[in-house]
């Protein structure tokens, strides 16, 4: 299930610089994750998926690399029934763990076995919306009651019942309100909130407010963290699934902060960001959340040519130099 990893130096590393782009070229072709169901799975009816991902991770000889001293491991996760998803973890490389997202509820024990694999808790997980391949795995865990420590639960603030109004994947959104109902751990997340991470400074670009109800008719995607974590040097900024019809807001309000070293491209690449938007990040490397199916512009089950858009998206990426 691991597509590449890559470091957010605090020191300007050419290893690291070099090993990203040859595991981002790498990732175009690494098949993604199925569709969630949408009740959460435990992590017991995910095991054999677990088991499914490892062999992946073997076959295409990629291994987690141990944390740099200066710097941050960003790994990227692949769905492992080549459906597309969302998942990363980020670790300071002194025991540190933040999970970004996490995938799909069949993926729960892959995610569960990797944070072991990373000292057994996750410091911070981020969810930038309710949608279940983004937040399936969280969903999981939450209703199973797994023992797991996490001390914060970072989280787009979506007015539940303007969600509910819209009638769009209403039933994920449901299960995570019933998982964080009671905790104390949860932060909602607003647009201008600003915060550090295990040393990583966090800023959050846009975020659900109250006039997209009446702009957007996807208040999940648009209504997305779209966030930058920032190192001494290096910077990523996760776009989630923002659309397009946000670019123009996002750019007047942010500006020269849109700049970073990386992007996660907005709607695993099959979106209708406008190419300034890009010229604005002007990434070295672009992580695509997608599967071979979606980078190629075919139809998953037919093989039959389709109308995405990630074509036209890696194209500017090589215009702007981008890996």
């Amino acid at each position: 299930a691991l597509l590449f990893a890559l470091l957010l130096s605090g020191c300007a590393s050419t290893n690291a610089g070099e090993s990203a782009e040859n595991k981002m070229e790498d990732t175009s072709a690494t098949p993604e994750t199925p569709e969630t169901p949408e009740t959460p799975e435990t992590p017991e009816t995910a095991s054999t998926a677990g088991a499914t991902a490892e062999t992946t991770g073997e076959t295409t000889g990629e291994t987690t690399p141990s944390p740099a001293a200066d710097g941050y491991t960003v790994t990227q996760y692949a769905d492992i029934q080549n459906y597309q998803c969302m998942s990363y973890t980020i670790e300071d490389g002194k025991g540190g763990l933040i999970v970004v997202d996490g995938g799909r509820a069949w993926q729960t024990q892959t995610m569960l076995d990797t944070i072991a694999q990373k000292g057994g808790k996750v410091d911070y997980w981020i969810i930038t919306h309710p949608h279940d391949d983004h937040c399936g795995v969280l969903c999981s865990v939450l209703a199973a009651e797994v023992d797991l420590e996490i001390g914060q639960i970072l989280i787009s603030d979506i007015d539940y019942d303007a969600y509910l109004a819209q009638g769009i994947r209403t039933d994920t959104y449901a299960y995570l309100m019933m998982g964080l109902e009671g905790r104390d751990d949860v932060t909602w997340l607003h647009t201008g909130d600003e915060m550090d991470l295990l040393g990583l400074h966090m800023e959050v670009l846009s975020a659900y407010d109250d006039t997209l109800p009446g702009f957007s008719s996807n208040l999940g995607n648009d209504g997305s963290l779209m966030f930058k974590l920032s190192a001494s040097e290096d910077s990523m900024l996760f776009c989630a699934d923002v659309g397009g019809r946000m670019a123009d807001r996002i750019m007047e309000r942010c500006g020269d902060k849109l700049a970073a070293t990386y992007i996660q491209m907005p709607h695993h690449g099959n979106n209708d960001m406008p190419p300034e938007f890009y010229e604005k990040v002007n990434p070295e490397a672009a992580f695509f959340d997608a599967p071979d199916w979606l980078m190629n512009n075919t139809d998953k089950e037919t093989g039959e040519t389709a109308t995405y858009l990630t074509p036209q998206n890696i194209a500017i990426m090589k215009q702007l130099g981008a890996k």
